[in-house]
């Protein structure tokens, strides 16, 4: 148990390391902020969902069904945040042979590792799942202490049942992508297949209230057959301590036997996983001379379209925003219906503009290119090549990506709902410069929090503080500048405001890449 109890923390640091922001004590305590600043994500979500759910359910008399849907909620979220870390941290890290030779049992290492990834399941879907308790109470249901107790013991034991489902996901998404010929285009395919179920459920939970109050007897049939863990949660926190231990019992015991199938055959689970095929049809051919950026660009091209995890979580955002925009000229009529409640198309414009860098600022590659090249950092180092060549490839990859979708996006909708063409060119202006400040934004983050020594590309794109502060500070400019605007817009036409913000974004981007090439010149030669 001592050894089983090292393991855990030993793993569990490991998947937090990724989101430390240095060594020291100060820098720590910045890691751990940001994960309180997910978990208060999860807490405010959940709120909003557990209390909108309990406001409709009350009125109609089904308040009793705001648990389980919280909870089903709370489980396909954190089964979406935790996948891919799954995938990477048990069935691909670097230390599994070192670790598998100690003088422990292979299960003891399995448990371990599936134990430190319930603990990250248990800080979004525990979090997730107790507001809607609040919510029961504050809308009349009937609580005493055992209420809170079995309430507390579901939200433990529900993210059991969602770390289960994570890992063999993860392992079925490991074995396809290890075996399939084309393992990078495989891995994207299923990738944004999966991203596509998750934006289809996340927008059919909004009608989640209304399929209940139409049809709850057929819902409540479905938690006593193939949701029953989820009717056990309902019955068990609401009244009954045998539901409850039925809950934890079925939770449990297929969790302990895929942990020991799996620590059975984990060796040979993982050597299968990192088997390559040796290619043997080389060609003797010439090479063509190209320039030093144009290498670099390329060989950042292919790693972009060469790394599932990365394609998936920085393209999805651009494909996201055409998307976004294709739909919009579909549904013109419904979306002017919608706009004119809202002061009309021109009145709206500061939103789309916000919502564009927002999706761009999540498609930003620049943040956590310089960690992706881990072990192979000292090939560019020694290379003949000045730093500020190796930088503009990376920012080249970024608006290789960012530009052509606010292009495409913008336009669209600027001929469908007849924005004015100064307004359009200045909103593609801004964008385009935007774009431009993130990317150099995203490459002085990466060099001042590096992640050079992760085992995988998941734990730099999803976990590292570079991506974290990378997706989402880079917004903060554009995010204030739209602001003023909603306080002060009748001093500036909107076509002035853009332009007003062009030109800071570009004295941004001039001192960002100045920084660059003096400071973030020696930082590289450094790392």
């Amino acid at each position: 148990m001592r050894k089983l109890r090292t393991l855990v923390k030993l793993n569990f640091r490991a998947l937090l390391s990724a989101v430390k922001l240095g060594n020291n004590k100060k820098s720590r305590l910045g890691g751990m902020g940001a994960i309180i600043f997910l978990a208060a994500i999860s807490l405010y979500i959940s709120g909003v969902y557990s209390f909108m759910f309990g406001d409709i359910l009350s009125g109609v008399g089904l308040l009793d069904f705001l648990i389980p849907i919280i909870a089903l909620i709370g489980f396909f979220m954190t089964i979406v945040m935790t996948v891919s870390a799954a995938s990477g941290f048990v069935f691909s890290n670097k230390d599994t042979d070192l670790m598998l030779s100690l003088p422990v049992s292979a299960f003891s290492v399995m448990l371990s590792k599936i134990l430190a990834l319930y603990l990250e399941c248990l800080l979004f879907c525990a979090l997730f799942m107790l507001p809607s308790g609040i919510a029961y109470i504050h809308y009349g249901g009937v609580w005493d202490a055992g209420f809170i107790v079995r309430l507390v013991l579901g939200a433990v034991f529900l993210p059991v049942l969602a770390t289960l489902f994570c890992v063999i996901l993860a392992w079925l998404l490991s074995w396809i992508t290890a075996h399939a010929k084309h393992k990078s285009l495989v891995g994207t395919i299923i990738t944004f297949i999966f991203l596509a179920m998750v934006m289809y459920l996340s927008f059919q939970s909004n009608k989640l209230s209304a399929v209940l109050l139409s049809n709850h007897a057929q819902f409540s049939s479905a938690l006593n057959t193939w949701l029953l863990p989820f009717g056990l949660i309902q019955k068990g926190v609401l009244s009954s301590w045998l539901a409850i231990a039925e809950f934890c019992l079925i939770c449990l015991a297929p969790f302990l036997l895929v942990v020991w199938l799996f620590s059975t055959r984990y060796k040979k689970i993982l050597s299968g996983l990192a088997t390559n095929d040796v290619r043997s049809d080389y060609k003797l051919g010439s090479v063509k001379a190209s320039s030093a950026f144009s290498a670099l660009f390329k060989k950042e091209i292919r790693r972009f379209f060469g790394s599932t995890i990365y394609l998936s979580n920085t393209g999805f955002g651009v494909i996201l925003l055409i998307g976004a925009s294709i739909y919009g000229c579909i549904a013109r009529d419904k979306a002017l219906a919608l706009l004119s409640r809202m002061g009309g198309v021109a009145a709206t414009l500061p939103i789309a503009l916000l919502f564009a860098g927002f999706v761009l600022s999540m498609s930003n590659t620049a943040c956590v290119s310089i960690s992706l090249e881990g072990k192979n950092l000292w090939i560019l180092k020694e290379s003949p090549v000045p730093a500020k060549t190796i930088f503009k490839s990376k920012a080249a990859l970024n608006l290789l990506i960012t530009w052509p979708a606010v292009i495409i996006s913008m336009g669209l909708l600027a001929i469908f709902y007849g924005i004015p063409a100064a307004s359009a060119l200045a909103m593609v202006l801004t964008l385009l410069l935007f774009s431009v400040e993130t990317a150099l934004f995203g490459l002085l983050i990466n060099l001042h929090f590096p992640k050079m020594d992760c085992s995988n590309d998941t734990i730099v794109v999803k976990q590292s503080a570079s991506a974290f502060i990378g997706y989402f500070g880079g917004l903060l400019p554009l995010a204030v500048g739209v602001g003023l605007y909603f306080l002060l817009g009748s001093l500036l036409s909107f076509p002035l405001f853009c332009l007003v913000c062009a030109a800071l974004l570009a004295a941004a981007c001039t001192f960002m890449w100045y920084r660059l090439k003096t400071w973030g010149a020696k930082t590289l030669i450094s790392l």
